[in-house]
């Protein structure tokens, strides 16, 4: 069999999507350069389909700042594609690149995070003002419930395929989660539930996994494991002895929630839902349970002042519930899933001064202590600090 000698060729890897005359690669993994002898095409091959025989250098080229490659498949020698991962061999590079701008996904995360601080000062006086937990979260999620609609159809038919116990989870972070936050914050401050919640979430997270699916926990991120019990410890401490006024059923309450956010963070990824289909789900589902809720007791529909009602429907719904997960979803679509959610290591320390800026909230040295222990770990956790 005749050969032809080649050596610009390349191994592609990423999320693809085939067209009529390209195939787009969004995020690239890497590209690699290799050197190949190519021979004719052989009969059982595709239409993309060429044999190949050759080795891979062992260098590789991440493509960092590259979000998406479009190719023409008269550019490729061969395609394989497995779910939605494809290994490309390319003849030449002439297709497009778009580039990152990693900057405007920064300010995207950055913005997200900051609402979502705020939104624990905005439920810490929605609890100070009285009002009650239903309608709390009843602005949390009917609002962006309504903002979601146009993700509506692809999450309903997700529906079909999604386990049944990923959407029973994913509610831990609806209703109860909402709920829960806002009943402990009648008797806590920002503090305390920026330590418990943020920093603890990883945690039940990674419980969750190893219960269900036996994943193992990976070492270097033990220590960050240590610091958050050490940071909880704290705050159950502070706690007993009456610091700050936040007692130990307020505790109990937010390490509930916390269960809550974790169940929904595992079962997301098996759920087959987009980032903005997820919390669409969640919105839906918790809203028509409230109005249930609602219509079978015997208080006032919606007990709440308009001027309350404009405020909290703006910080609960519009800015947490719909901007903030459009912010986020639009940064993870830039520069991945893993760098977005190292931004949320700054809301522990973010909410907790925007609550004493706006709320008068005086962290003690003891909670002050706790929220760095907890915010050190959750960093080495979410692999922000890495060991070596």
């Amino acid at each position: 069999m005749a050969t032809k000698p080649q050596s610009d060729y390349w191994i592609m890897s990423g999320r693809a999507t085939q067209r009529s005359s390209d195939w787009r690669i969004s995020r690239p993994e890497a590209l690699k350069r290799a050197a190949f002898e190519c021979f004719r095409r052989p009969p059982s091959a595709g239409p993309l389909g060429v044999g190949i025989l050759g080795h891979w250098n062992t260098q590789a080229l991440k493509y960092s700042g590259v979000d998406q490659i479009n190719l023409k498949k008269r550019d490729c020698v061969s395609a394989a594609l497995t779910g939605k991962t494809a290994q490309i061999r390319l003849g030449r590079m002439t297709g497009t690149m778009r580039q990152n701008d990693d900057t405007t996904a920064f300010l995207l995360a950055l913005g997200a995070v900051t609402i979502w601080a705020g939104w624990m000062s905005a439920t810490r006086f929605a609890a100070i003002d009285g009002i009650a937990p239903i309608d709390v979260s009843m602005l949390r999620y009917g609002v962006p419930a309504l903002m979601l609609a146009p993700v509506w159809p692809g999450t309903f038919r997700k529906l079909r395929t999604a386990p049944t116990w990923s959407l029973i989870a994913m509610l831990g972070w609806g209703l109860p989660f909402v709920w829960l936050v806002t009943a402990s914050l009648e008797r806590a401050n920002v503090v305390h539930l920026a330590t418990i919640v943020f920093c603890t979430m990883p945690v039940f997270a990674v419980l969750g996994e190893w219960l269900l699916f036996g994943t193992t926990v990976d070492r270097v991120r033990l220590p960050g494991f240590l610091l958050i019990a050490i940071a909880a410890s704290m705050v159950i401490a502070s706690a007993l002895i009456g610091d700050n006024g936040t007692d130990l059923y307020s505790v109990s309450l937010m390490l509930i929630a916390t269960a809550g956010w974790a169940a929904y963070t595992v079962a997301f990824k098996h759920s087959g839902f987009s980032p903005a289909e997820g919390p669409a789900y969640v919105c839906v589902v918790s809203t028509i349970l409230l109005l249930a809720i609602k219509a079978l007791g015997s208080d006032p529909f919606f007990p709440l002042t308009w001027p309350q009602i404009a405020f909290h429907a703006v910080a609960q719904g519009v800015l947490s519930g719909f901007v903030a997960t459009i912010l986020y979803t639009m940064a993870i679509a830039r520069i991945g899933a893993t760098r977005t959610a190292s931004f949320s290591v700054l809301m522990p320390m973010m909410g907790t001064a925007i609550a004493f800026a706006w709320l008068g909230e005086a962290p003690s040295m003891l909670d002050l202590g706790a929220l760095a222990i907890g915010t050190l770990g959750f960093a080495i956790v979410n692999g922000v600090i890495r060991f070596r």
